[in-house]
């Protein structure tokens, strides 16, 4: 029971009654009058103890009949208090929830929105009130891991945007075209392509800060004519970058440090018109899928899922995931795993390839037969970059 209640509880003028209020009650009993309470002045007056004890309960018995009301109050607040179950005491157990942000664009408006859907492909909204326009692919937006912040490209100038509150942030301004922009898991590092030093074509790899007005570094050093830094990937340990690499429509998967030393190759090119790319790490940041049309030499424009060692590298790590032989099966793009890792989401035309609607599957990471989440139609809405959130939250 909180002291201050106690107190405000009781009228301002109730005093507890004195020794010699107890004696005056007293001395009235024994027809005393002449007295004083000071022990140094006079003797104190020996009188038996059921006397003197009698003398205490008159006094006492006053007291309370003048203020029955202020305690009878303060005794039913005891009761209540002692009754009342607070709410901190109940246990707070944390929920969890999982959900698929997915970049839709709209071929209607050319414009990419910014999707949340559940993991089972149901339901589905804007995850942010804004429509994004679409420059021939390059600037698809990107939602860090933890699906806080959300990178976008406007006009050659990199924003990030917060997703609570729609607020976007300039980030830097660049004198070429910014392709791919994406964000690593905490949203503190941007990473995108664009023309590098001494290029008059193609495109290096790029990190700048997701601060304002931060300076990016260039951090590959191919050739003119190369693409290089093509759709990149940060691991989720925060210490490696992956990204496509192609000359003469020729494709291969590479990894770097986020400073671009130690560079190796990941996958091999593997002939003109074969391609691989839009590679994501596990959430331990020991594998890599990407999309790769390296098995389908009819059909060049039909891809499959591959899975590699994102440790030692090397084309021997690599492990066909998906078989997506003849031309009516095709694109299995823009990869992501699962949180638990168990999993990987893609989007596909799987259904009479070109002109059939796009929809998104989940596959597990061994392989295996992929299971359709959305049963789209139309045509006029594609899915893009996929990454689930998993989202704790806290309640009474």
């Amino acid at each position: 029971m909180n002291d201050f209640l106690l107190r405000s509880l009781l009228p301002t003028n109730v005093q507890r009654p004195t020794a010699n209020d107890i004696l005056d009650a007293y001395h009235l009993k024994q027809g005393v009058r002449n007295y004083t309470f000071n022990s140094k002045s006079e003797e104190a007056e020996v009188v038996p103890f059921r006397q003197s004890l009698f003398g205490i309960v008159s006094s006492c018995k006053l007291f309370y009949m003048k203020n029955w009301k202020y305690i009878l109050a303060l005794l039913a607040v005891i009761v209540l208090a002692g009754c009342r179950k607070e709410v901190n005491d109940e246990p707070v157990v944390p929920t969890t929830q999982k959900f698929l942000v997915v970049t839709m664009l709209n071929s209607a408006t050319n414009t990419f929105m910014v999707m949340s859907i559940k993991t089972d492909g149901s339901g589905g909204g804007p995850l942010v009130n804004r429509e994004f326009v679409n420059n021939n692919y390059n600037n698809i937006p990107g939602i860090s891991a933890d699906g806080k912040k959300l990178v976008y490209v406007s006009n050659d100038s990199i924003y990030v945007m917060t997703v609570s509150n729609g607020n976007s942030e300039f980030i830097y301004k660049n004198k070429n075209t910014v392709r791919y922009p994406v964000l690593n898991k905490n949203g503190t590092k941007i990473a995108f392509a664009s023309i590098g030093m001494g290029q008059t074509n193609g495109s290096n790899l790029f990190v700048v800060d997701a601060v304002a007005n931060s300076q990016a570094v260039q951090i590959t050093d191919f050739a003119t004519d190369w693409w290089a830094g093509t759709m990149p990937a940060f691991s989720p340990d925060g210490q490696k970058i992956a990204f496509g690499v192609g000359y003469n429509a020729d494709d291969a998967i590479y990894m770097s440090n986020l400073d671009g030393s130690s560079l190796i190759r990941v996958s091999e090119e593997h002939g003109f018109g074969n391609a691989d790319g839009y590679p994501v790490f596990s959430p331990a940041s020991s594998k890599l899928v990407f999309s790769s049309s390296r098995y389908n030499s009819v059909y060049p424009g039909v891809f499959d899922l591959v899975l590699a060692d994102a440790v030692a590298g090397g084309e021997t790590t690599c492990t066909r995931l998906t078989t997506m032989s003849g031309s009516n099966a095709q694109y299995p793009f823009y990869p992501a795993f699962s949180v638990d890792g168990n999993s990987i989401y893609f989007t596909a035309q799987l259904n009479n390839a070109p002109g059939s609607a796009w929809n998104i599957y989940k596959i597990p990471v061994g392989g295996g037969t992929p299971v359709n989440l959305t049963n789209a139609t139309s045509t006029q809405y594609r899915p893009f970059n996929l990454k689930e959130i998993e989202k704790t939250t806290t309640g009474s």
